[in-house]
């Protein structure tokens, strides 16, 4: 866990077990036609087995991040991310999917 995608403010792979849990809460509300604004938390555990994630102790060792950020995007594509999240420190995220572009190029050919 950890890093732009599962727990954001934490640096990737911050937390590595067998198991990891997450819960993710957005909102979103548009700003223009292409530019989309976001508050976020987050929260994950990891653990070695299904008891240590579920059972007691439930509530104890739980990660938590939140921030914002700003998303670009056509109608139906997010093309850019920037989040500022905070966890463990302030950190930065930018993010793209850098395949998006070949996504339908077998239907393309």
């Amino acid at each position: 866990l950890g890093g732009a995608g599962l727990l954001r403010g934490y640096r990737t792979d911050r937390f590595r077990d067998k198991l990891a849990t997450t819960a993710t809460l957005e909102y979103r509300w548009p700003i223009h036609q292409l530019i989309t604004g976001e508050l976020f938390v987050e929260t994950a555990k990891v653990g070695r087995t299904y008891d240590a994630l579920l059972g007691a102790g439930f509530a104890d060792h739980w990660k938590v991040g939140y921030g914002g950020g700003l998303i670009i995007h056509t109608t139906d594509r997010i093309r850019v991310r920037v989040d500022i999240a905070y966890g463990e420190g302030l950190e930065l995220y930018v993010t793209t999917d850098v395949l998006d572009a070949f996504r339908k190029r077998e239907r393309e050919l």
